[in-house]
């Protein structure tokens, strides 16, 4: 019974040992207690640090070395061999916004690879997976009016900032792609803005006139670009057109009054013709009565 027990403890012993795998490669002549980054999942306009705690013994024909990499095992960064002995604890900082990634994908995964090699050949290496992503936007009007009136000038400022939870900062140097659209979504007014360094432009369409009445819709097009997802942001606007009747009316009013203004010249030029005339008949008459000859008849002699 004993022998068994002995037995029993000696097989769980050598199990235990056989599972067993401590964080270390090799006791000789590379050990490593620390291989890690800062964190797993990063922005592409962020820095990875990669970090490292390692043992080399004295071997001209050993050394370590680092390496970014992509799916395809396409080698995206390197941190050069380092043969020197000792105890190192390193840190690399690698630019993401550097790496020669697929930007057309939101999401891109690398992998950060340490390498061993011994005898100029590889001997271990191990792995640690991380994920990059694009930032989302919002978009914020200001001064936004969302009822318009035919033949107004439309205005707005619109104002473009990431949201994610570790940040809050402008975007600035995005293109937009900003466009009015009717009812049916036909363009009726398209075109391309760049944010200034507080993330905003302002816009000015002039004497809308072409929209249809009732709904219209506001979309703005974030393009695609390294760092930024692509969005679209749509807001509605309502197209009014004045009545007929009170165009007409106000049309009436003003030659209405346009007409009177020209009677009352009329009447007043036609009275101050007449006092004219009736000056120069008056004139006229008084002169006939100077020169009148007189008959001898007429003449008469007192004594």
């Amino acid at each position: 019974m004993k022998r068994k027990v002995i037995l029993l403890v000696i097989i769980i012993v050598v199990f235990s040992l056989y599972c067993y795998h401590p964080k270390k490669v090799k006791a000789f002549p590379f050990n490593y207690t620390d291989f890690s980054t800062d964190k797993d999942i990063y922005y592409n306009d962020e820095i990875i640090e990669i970090n490292i705690t390692y043992e080399l013994q004295d071997n001209p024909n050993t050394w370590i070395e680092v390496h970014v990499i992509n799916e395809t095992n396409h080698v995206l960064w390197e941190s050069g061999e380092y043969h020197e002995a000792g105890n190192f604890s390193r840190t690399w900082l690698v630019d993401i916004k550097t790496l020669d990634l697929d930007y057309e994908n939101d999401t891109n995964i690398i992998y950060v690879k340490l390498f061993w090699y011994y005898f100029g050949a590889l001997e271990w290496y191990t792995e640690l997976e991380c994920t990059t992503i694009k930032r989302n936007i919002s978009c914020e009007l200001t001064n936004f009016d969302d009822y318009i009136e035919y033949g107004e000038d439309f205005k707005v400022k619109a104002k473009f900032f990431n949201n994610t939870l570790d940040s809050q900062y402008y975007v600035d140097n995005q293109q937009v792609l900003f466009e009015i659209l009717r009812q049916n979504f036909t363009v009726m007014f398209s075109s391309y803005y760049i944010t200034n360094s507080t993330g905003e432009f302002n816009i000015f369409v002039p004497n809308i006139v072409d929209l249809i009445i009732g709904i219209n819709y506001l979309r703005f097009t974030v393009m695609d670009n390294q760092f930024f997802k692509s969005e679209i942001f749509q807001y509605q606007i309502y197209f009014e057109v004045k009545p007929i009747e009170s165009l007409s009316s106000s049309e009436d009013k003003e030659e209405k009054k346009e007409s009177s203004e020209m009677n009352l010249i009329l009447i007043a030029s036609s009275i101050s013709l007449a006092s004219a005339l009736a000056v120069i008949i008056l004139f006229l008459h008084f002169q006939n009565m100077k020169k009148k000859p007189r008959n001898l008849d007429e003449i008469s002699f007192k004594y």
